[in-house]
């Protein structure tokens, strides 16, 4: 090559260093969803906690509380002394001292025996309860 052509090419090429620095690969859902699930066949035996909504279709034997949603899924069974959360779904089977809970729902699957302090239930069609149910006062 000419030395001239070589010098052009050169001036051509830039060398100067370039840092990409990569995305970080997540979910858009994993940094904000902070919900549990207990599956059928899953067995807990002791004390629960759950930070964020929780759908529970295995069984649980021993106090639960939780800071979300507790959803007792159709093949979900719980037995306990008490279950407290802001919101409780039940489509499963649920023994219980007591429920205590701002909203409490039995859905059709739902069978509970126990009694219920909330001050919002709803009772679907076809559920079944067996215990009380109080509502507590508003000062």
């Amino acid at each position: 090559m000419k030395p001239e052509r070589q010098q052009n090419l050169a001036s051509a090429i830039s060398w100067a260093a370039q840092v990409i620095k990569p995305k970080p690969v997540t979910d858009p859902l994993s940094a904000t969803r902070r919900d549990s699930r207990l599956a059928k066949g899953c067995e807990i035996i002791g004390t629960v906690f759950f930070e964020g909504p929780a759908i529970i279709d295995g069984q649980v034997n021993g106090k639960i509380s939780g800071r979300d949603t507790i959803t007792v899924g159709e093949n979900g069974s719980i037995t306990s002394d008490e279950l407290s959360a802001p919101s409780v779904v039940i489509a499963g089977s649920v023994r219980v001292k007591t429920i205590a809970s701002r909203r409490v729902e039995i859905l059709s699957t739902g069978r509970v025996w126990g009694d219920l302090t909330s001050p919002k239930l709803n009772v679907h069609e076809g559920a079944q309860f067996q215990g009380r149910a109080f509502t507590p006062q508003s000062n």
